[in-house]
């Protein structure tokens, strides 16, 4: 039941975000609120189809544990329930099986498709090609990413296939040195490309340049005269006439003041 609980959370919270968006930093799957932000050079969770692409990594909210044997191994594959964690080895997943991811070797010096990350005081962190996990459960690397086609081994040994662009792929962080620990699965996909480059130039604004005016034009001339409607509009706008009701009983009252005098000085008038 807690299992059940546990992939209903995880795959609610993946709909509500869309997976390995172009333009955006993708998705973290994890049970436990551990997070890797994985972008290109551009910013952007893509990696080309020919391959080759250097992504940084940036996590948070791994379980950091001093002196702890191992750490997290971090690698670029497959996984076979993209929106939960039933593909993880806390949940009886096999690598081969669950999940496959591209081979390099275990050196420390190796192709940058495979890194470590030890725990702080761990007896194997000189062999740490990642870095450290620090104390506040962040860490940050670089992956390789290999081709959007690349061959990896199954349960039985033999090589099969992994097409990125028929399947979902990307970065997948397990437990090192077969240590099973829940809290710092994740996995984290990876859309594919032709160019990444030329798919931050489709998302990235265009810049206009504003032309500079002609040598042969005076600045009299580069001036534009205004338009009939803008001249109309830019002229202050008048009181509006009165309406003929308001002249009407004006011109009754002068009248009226009017009759008024003339009345009186008639009166005036006879009296002497």
């Amino acid at each position: 039941m807690k299992k059940l609980i546990t992939s209903v959370l995880v795959a609610a919270g993946v709909l509500v975000a869309p997976i390995a968006a172009a333009d955006e930093p993708s998705v973290t799957v994890s049970s436990s609120g551990a997070r890797v932000v994985a972008v290109n050079e551009f910013g952007q969770s893509t990696a080309a189809i020919a391959g080759g692409t250097a992504l940084s990594l940036k996590a948070s909210g791994f379980q950091a544990i001093n002196k702890g044997r191992g750490g997290v191994y971090v690698v670029f594959g497959w996984v076979d329930s993209p929106i939960s964690v039933d593909w993880a080895p806390s949940n009886g997943g096999k690598t081969g099986a669950t999940y496959l991811y591209a081979p390099d070797s275990e050196d420390k010096d190796n192709k940058g498709m495979s890194k470590y990350v030890a725990f702080e005081g761990s007896s194997t962190a000189s062999a740490a090609n990642g870095g450290l996990i620090a104390a506040d459960g962040t860490w940050a690397t670089e992956l390789v990413v290999p081709a959007a086609q690349f061959e990896a081994m199954d349960r039985e040994g033999n090589a099969t296939t992994i097409d990125c662009l028929k399947v979902t792929c990307g970065v997948i962080t397990i437990g090192a040195h077969n240590v099973t620990n829940p809290n710092n699965e994740t996995f984290t996909p990876i859309s594919f490309v032709d160019d990444i480059a030329v798919a931050e130039a489709e998302v990235a604004p265009q810049e206009t340049e504003t032309p500079e005016p002609s040598q042969s034009t005076s600045a009299t001339e580069t001036t534009p005269s205004p338009s009939a409607d803008q001249t109309e509009s830019a002229k202050p706008v008048e009181d509006e006439p009165e309406d003929g009701s308001n002249l009407l009983v004006t011109s009754v009252a002068f009248l009226a003041v009017a009759a008024v005098l003339a009345g009186m000085v008639l009166a005036v008038r006879k009296k002497k």
